[in-house]
C-alpha cells in the first residue's frame, strides 16, 4: 500500500512518446507466433489486418468500450 496523499489526476501516454507502442506490440506478436507450431504468419501483416477491423469497430455508433472493441476485432 502506498502512503501519502492520493493523486489528484492521472495521465497516460497515448501517442507513443514514452512507450514505443508499435515496436512493443510487434515484438509481442513475434514472440507469440514463434510459439505456434507451423504458424507462417508475418507479424506486421497480422497487426495491420487486426488494426483495420479494430478501427472500423471503433468508428461504429453507439461507441463501445475498448474491451468490447478488442474482443470483436478478433472475430
Amino acid at each position: 500500500m502506498l502512503s501519502g496523499p492520493k493523486p489528484v489526476w492521472l495521465t497516460f501516454d497515448c501517442y507513443g512518446t514514452l512507450i514505443q507502442w508499435d515496436e512493443g506490440l510487434l515484438t509481442a506478436v513475434k514472440q507469440i507466433l514463434e510459439k505456434q507450431s507451423g504458424a507462417d504468419v508475418d507479424p506486421a501483416t497480422l497487426i495491420r489486418i487486426y488494426d483495420k477491423y479494430e478501427h472500423a469497430l471503433e468508428a461504429e455508433r453507439p461507441h463501445k468500450p475498448f474491451r468490447a472493441v478488442s474482443v470483436d476485432a478478433r472475430r
